[in-house]
């Protein structure tokens, strides 16, 4: 085998491989002296088919498969040598066209190489962490919002109607076509007017029927069941004879231990002392994201390398494509071919690998890895998102290497983060809730490149 470097310019590398057909036909022999003894083929017991009829019948398979193997061995051995790594598979060409066995083998490749990443010592740099101590009115607003989300109800005035949001009880009987439905009946049946949070919605636009009712009122309304619920009821018309027997509206709770002990608290203390931790929490992740974002700024600051073009191209047309569909939310995937990068796409997107390379290389040499614990929590969190869909979730992830990565991605990238953070000179600074808020919105690495 013989490489030859044809280009060598920055990152971009070129060469030819040739692979002689004598390297080849010695492969294909060696690999049918391994696989004679599994043979067997009619007239000849199994292991005793002689070489030659094997070579006849199996020969140009094989030495496609032996050319494919030594032009890969070839590129590797090159690679080991230059002691460089790609970036991405190597594109791969054969010189000649209609390459038959017996030929030698010669084949062009093009590829970018990942760059040498300069050492960084992350001890000399000097961060500081935005700390907030959540108030005891950020404590009361907190609790006060999580008690919203399980109000009191009161009648409404005597002949008052039913508002969106308002619970109205009543007892129902429905019919298909004049003939009662079994079991399609209820009593002290609640409905939430206008649909929202708590209830059981019977078929969609159910809830809708009761905003403006009133106590004592009989109301009978027809709708048409979706094509996908049950066979028996599945696009008829299915007819609700109503008594409205109760008008109610939310209205904010008692803030006591009565209160906490109805929503699964013993007093109302604990409510506000999660309220305060739960606070404390939120205020410590925005605080990680703004000293992640000043330890990135430092970093990217730190050195200066070129990158693989193709990894900025790929990257460049990624912000472009989230841009555009921040911009476009209700607009469908079909009208992509709008979002064509910008130069300060690739601006953002060169710094976005070169930080990746940089990170790579410290966590690799860090020894950081993402164990599968870690996979599997996020996994979970991601399956999660998909109610009812969670098996098909985890078939594709399990399939799919590149959705792993996807996975692993933030993973690691935070994993690394924090371990640079431990290094470096890190001071704490006490600020409001306000300041630490505003230090996250100025982040926004889109800020300077929107469309």
């Amino acid at each position: 085998m013989k490489v030859t470097e044809t280009l060598n310019d920055g990152l971009r590398r070129e060469c030819r491989v040739v692979v002689s057909a004598e390297e080849i036909d010695k492969e294909v022999m060696d690999k049918l002296r391994d696989a004679q003894p599994s043979f067997e083929i009619q007239g000849f017991r199994r292991g005793m088919v002689p070489l030659p009829l094997l070579k006849k019948r199996y020969g140009e398979e094989i030495a496609v498969q032996a050319m494919q193997e030594k032009v890969q061995i070839a590129l590797a051995e090159r690679l080991e040598e230059v002691k460089e790594r790609p970036a991405f598979r190597p594109d791969m060409k054969m010189v000649q066209q209609g390459w038959k066995p017996g030929q030698d083998v010669e084949v062009d490749m093009s590829y970018e190489v990942l760059p040498e990443i300069p050492k960084v010592d992350c001890r000399a740099f000097e961060l500081e962490r935005l700390v907030v101590e959540p108030s005891d009115a950020d404590v009361d607003e907190e609790a006060g919002t999580f008690a919203a989300q399980y109000p009191d109800f009161k009648d409404r005035a005597k002949g008052a109607a039913a508002e969106k949001g308002d619970t109205v009880v009543i007892d129902f009987v429905q019919s298909i076509d004049g003939v009662p439905v079994a079991g399609g009946e209820a009593k002290d049946f609640p409905v939430v007017a206008g649909g929202g949070e708590g209830g059981a919605e019977l078929v969609p636009g159910f809830f809708d029927q009761f905003v403006g009712v009133t106590v004592g009122e009989e109301k009978t309304f027809k709708i048409t069941v979706p094509a996908d619920a049950a066979k028996q009821f599945a696009g008829k018309d299915v007819e609700f004879a109503c008594s409205v027997k109760a008008v109610q509206m939310p209205v904010a709770p008692k803030l006591d231990d009565a209160f906490a002990k109805r929503v699964g608290f013993s007093t109302f203390a604990d409510i506000k002392q999660e309220a305060r931790e739960r606070l404390a929490h939120d205020f410590e992740q925005v605080s990680f994201a703004v000293l992640k974002r000043r330890l990135l700024d430092q970093l990217d600051q730190a050195a200066s390398f070129d990158v693989p073009p193709t990894m900025v191209q790929i990257e460049s047309i990624t912000i472009s494509r989230q841009l555009w569909r921040e911009k476009n939310p209700d607009m469908g995937e079909d009208a992509l071919t709008s979002a064509e990068p910008t130069e300060e796409h690739r601006r953002l997107a060169e710094r976005r690998v070169r930080l990746g390379l940089m990170m790579a290389e410290l966590g690799r040499e860090a020894g950081i890895e993402v164990t599968e614990s870690e996979l599997s929590d996020a996994a979970m969190r991601e399956a999660s998102l998909y109610p009812g869909q969670e098996r098909e979730f985890f078939k594709t992830l399990n399939s799919d290497p590149e959705m792993r990565r996807q996975l692993e991605a933030p993973i690691y990238e935070n994993k690394v983060v924090t371990y640079l953070i431990e290094l470096a000179k890190v001071t704490k600074k006490l600020v409001s809730k306000e300041d630490l808020m505003k230090s996250f919105e100025e982040i926004d690495e889109f800020a300077g490149v929107r469309q």
